[in-house]
């Protein structure tokens, strides 16, 4: 009789035990899905822009990224990098673009969807069976790559992927070093914001 109700206590226990252990463990999957629920998630658009003119244009690109971009966007983060070209090339901007996508940014839920070029940015030089040309596309295609890097010949190859495409939607603005030029552009967005039916 004494061994039965000992029997009993322990099997007891070792139930309350298990249903803890469940419970806690039942608990904290609950809260991990909480707060994956609650980190809000940030689009990027990544803006580069040669700092040659970036200072005379800071306002202009200022209004466009948080009054355009941001409002079009939802969810959106215009993420603004001026570059010293003197200090870049294409490559070291691809590693760059390459990194954001993947990595994203530091401590943020983030997606890298968009690339915009403002200046004389360098492009990748692809060379196609001998036929050399400069695209933005290195830029923008990062799985299933069309073009690759080949360090020997210093040039973007074709990866033997025909239908690679593009993960992120790109952009040129390139008017050189016409800061009038950049300026009218920008009005011009300002006012199709404004009022857009005029443009129809």
């Amino acid at each position: 009789m004494v061994f039965k109700q000992k029997k009993i206590r322990v099997t007891a226990t070792l139930l309350i035990y298990i249903s803890s252990v469940f419970l806690q463990s039942l608990s904290s999957l609950f809260e991990a899905r909480a707060a994956e629920v609650n980190i809000p998630h940030v689009n990027i658009i990544t803006i580069l822009v040669d700092d040659q003119i970036y200072n005379e244009l800071k306002d202009d690109i200022q209004r466009y990224t948080t009054s355009y971009i941001q409002k079009e966007i939802p969810e959106s983060k215009a993420l603004v990098m001026p570059l010293n070209l003197q200090n870049i090339d294409a490559p070291d901007i691809y590693r760059m673009m390459e990194n954001i996508y993947f990595e994203g940014l530091e401590n943020v839920n983030s997606t890298l969807l968009g690339l915009i070029l403002i200046g004389n940015i360098p492009l990748p030089v692809i060379n196609q069976e001998g036929y050399v040309f400069p695209s933005i596309y290195p830029y923008v295609d990062f799985e299933r790559q069309k073009y690759v890097r080949d360090e020997a010949e210093q040039y973007f190859v074709p990866n033997g992927n025909p239908d690679g495409q593009a993960e992120i939607r790109h952009g040129i603005i390139n008017y050189d070093k016409d800061i009038q030029t950049y300026k009218n552009f920008f009005n011009k967005i300002k006012t199709y914001k404004q009022n857009p039916s005029n443009f129809i």
